[in-house]
């Protein structure tokens, strides 16, 4: 006996899913064997659990794998012959063509020649033709193929069921199945005024099982099921002593490599109506993978997801209140527009995800930025766009008559000078961040000469201005450095501002 079965619910992890299905099986008194269908041809088999009513007494319950069967063979077949049919047309055509011709006129009178020229175009679009319609009749049988094999490959259920009467017995059965999966997606709403932002997170489903999910319940859930054994195991680490052949690994080979994030283009026409003027923001991305966590969510209604349709279902997760303060930031080094940023604390965001957020100033739609949950100093800070209402400009260079020369030293003086100004109609506090090189070798030395109240990093040679600018004022800050090397070598400083030697 064979019973099918249906999808009844799907719970969706971040790389794949839990399938429930449900049926019922017609059940005579004594001892049944029956067969139960549904599972996909990408079901974990391991993972398959089965849940019986408690009047209904189990035997031997086993998972019979699938495998091709004569459906697939025959339509197998016929796309071979359509390929043996397609290439002796290939080989008619070019028989036909004029530089084919040497082969077939040595007996041919001049009639048959003029008959054959003037034939010629027409063979060729009926050969043509009939290649055409074997093509759209083998992407037919390709689709027929992909389906079959899809059917007769997908596992069944052999159970043993037995029961003191006869009975319609309802079961359960659910897997996990690697084809699936969902990406967050956030918005953030907020006026740029009031300090409350509002974040609704989003689900991307997706799912490849050669099933369409059909009005089912639908969970999702921030992490993956870990498989494992049994936990991690500490084994002895031995000191012992180093033989001279032994190698010293080079502490620069040994560091974490540097991640830098890209920003895209930046709109240039304006938001009409927008707080601050702002434009368009577009932030390029780095994709990080998701949090083990595992909070679930359910959907409320029923769901369809189809298949193959990649990112094809969305539906809102859940929504909730974050405190903002807003702040005005530029790094004029790389980037002279002037962001409007809100920041937010991440204790307080109650997600432990990172994904792609559409920002929303206003109820306009200002920015696509990639809201990154891990900030080292527990601070999230998310560009809302970009202010044409405060213009900015950098100069770098060295200063002038500044190289000296003192024993086997060389010295050379820098400056950068950033100008701002104010075209609002109100206070404003700007954030400005800048750099200072930082040196790549102990045979160089740099030396910050005047900051002009900066916070200064030394690890990375970062500057730090907080301005207040009211309305209509300009404000100019500097930076001056100095750089030691010796004499009898040039220095570079590229862009990445790391000085290195020139020999």
């Amino acid at each position: 006996m064979k019973i099918n079965t249906q999808v009844k619910e799907v719970q969706i992890y971040r790389n794949r899913c839990t399938v429930i299905r449900s049926g019922t099986i017609p059940l005579k008194a004594g001892r049944n064997i029956v067969e139960i269908s549904g599972m996909s041809s990408s079901a974990m088999i391991d993972t398959v659990r089965m849940s019986f009513p408690s009047v209904v007494k189990t035997g031997m319950i086993r998972v019979i794998e699938g495998k091709r069967g004569p459906k697939t063979q025959e339509l197998s077949g016929k796309i071979r012959r359509i390929e043996l049919r397609k290439k002796a047309l290939k080989e008619q055509a070019e028989m036909w063509k004029p530089e084919g011709w040497s082969r077939i006129i040595r007996d041919m009178s001049v009639k048959d020649m003029e008959a054959c020229i003037k034939a010629y175009p027409w063979r060729m679009e009926q050969t043509e033709n009939k290649i055409l319609a074997l093509d759209n009749e083998r992407t037919l049988l390709e689709q027929r193929l992909r389906k079959a094999v899809d059917e007769e490959t997908r596992p069944l259920i052999q159970a043993e069921l037995i029961s003191e009467s006869d009975t319609q017995c309802p079961f359960e059965m659910s897997y996990q199945d690697g084809n699936a999966g969902w990406n967050p997606a956030f918005e953030i709403h907020t006026d740029g005024v009031n300090n409350d932002v509002r974040f609704v997170m989003k689900a991307n489903v997706y799912q490849n099982t050669s099933e369409d999910w059909n009005q089912v319940k639908l969970s999702v859930h921030t992490g993956n099921p870990v498989f494992v054994h049994s936990l991690p195991k500490l084994d002895p680490v031995y000191v012992t002593f180093r033989s001279d052949e032994t190698r010293i690994a080079d502490p620069d080979t040994m560091r974490m490599p540097v991640i830098e994030n890209t920003f895209g283009n930046w709109g240039d026409d304006t938001m009409p109506g927008s707080p601050f003027g702002l434009r368009a923001l577009n932030l390029n991305f780095v994709q990080t993978p998701g949090s083990n966590t595992a909070d679930g969510y359910a959907i409320d209604d029923l769901c369809t997801v189809m298949s193959g349709y990649g990112d094809g279902f969305s539906c809102t997760v859940c929504e909730y209140t974050v405190h903002a303060e807003y702040v005005l930031k530029v790094v004029p080094k790389r980037d002279c527009n002037v962001y409007l940023c809100a920041q937010l604390k991440r204790e307080d965001i109650p997600v432990k995800l990172d994904g792609l957020a559409d920002v929303y100033l206003g109820g306009i739609y200002t920015a696509n930025v990639y809201v990154d949950l891990y900030a080292e100093d527990g601070l999230m800070t998310i560009p809302l766009g970009v202010t044409d209402r405060i213009s900015l400009r950098r100069e770098e260079g060295k200063k002038k008559t500044s190289d000296t020369v003192s024993g086997n030293q060389k010295s050379s003086v820098f400056e950068i000078g950033i100008s701002v100004a104010n075209h609002e109609d109100r206070n404003i506090s700007l954030e400005i961040k800048d750099q200072i090189p930082v040196a790549d070798s102990m045979e160089i030395l740099v030396e910050l000469l005047d900051s002009d109240h900066a916070e200064y990093d030394s690890t990375d040679g970062t500057l730090r201005w907080k301005l207040d600018l009211k309305p209509r004022q300009a404000k100019t800050v500097h930076a001056q450095y100095r750089v030691l090397r010796p004499k009898d070598r040039e220095i570079e400083i590229p862009e990445k501002s790391r000085i290195v030697i020139e020999y």
